[in-house]
């Protein structure tokens, strides 16, 4: 279902789908427009507990308003949505956020759930703004926003105590290398750690 134009709309159908799914286990909505609204309603959906789904794709999809040009308005809502539900669900193994302009506040919210998520193995996080800063592609590679290092902070802080966590991706995110090593230094022995 990727690269498919999926609406807010249409990813809260999807979801109220998956709340009554008892096949579906891989669902890749990679590349559509599923925003804020969509991301909450599968923020909801991944609540329900008879939801099968261990392979989850929601990258590219503007989950916090912002389309890939900069533009639009930031709304954690989606984001904080699908944290809370990694919080309970206990069959979710793999997730992909990339791409997504989620901020320290997303970055924070996921860093709490993942102090109580037992079964998530895979989160890639790659090219958003946990940080706060992003390249501008209208400005040729210009450098916004201001360097804030809570949200990887709070991911770091997580790791201390995630002991099921193998794959975490946090490339592109513009980490500075104090970020970096409190990311190392937090990180159990079989967690690959891509920066």
């Amino acid at each position: 279902m990727r690269f498919n134009e999926i609406s807010p709309e249409g990813a809260t159908a999807i979801a109220k789908a998956l709340e009554v799914n008892a096949v579906l286990t891989n669902l890749n909505l990679s590349l559509n427009l599923v925003g804020p609204d969509g991301a909450a309603a599968m923020g909801k959906a991944l609540e329900v507990n008879g939801v099968l789904l261990t392979t989850l794709d929601l990258s590219s999809n503007e989950l916090c308003g912002i389309d890939w040009r900069g533009q639009g308005t930031y709304n954690p809502s989606g984001i904080m949505a699908i944290a809370k539900a990694l919080e309970v669900n206990a069959v979710l193994k793999s997730l992909n956020l990339s791409e997504n302009k989620i901020n320290d506040t997303g970055a924070t919210a996921i860093a709490t759930a993942l102090e109580v998520n037992a079964v998530l193995t895979n989160l890639d996080l790659s090219s958003n703004q946990l940080c706060g800063v992003w390249l501008n592609v209208n400005m040729y590679g210009g450098q916004q926003g201001t360097y804030d290092a809570l949200g990887i902070t709070a991911i770091a802080e997580a790791l201390k105590v995630n002991r099921v966590l193998t794959r975490l991706n946090l490339q592109l995110n513009d980490l500075d290398n104090t970020a970096k090593d409190a990311l190392r230094a937090a990180k159990s022995a079989p967690l690959e750690l891509v920066l």
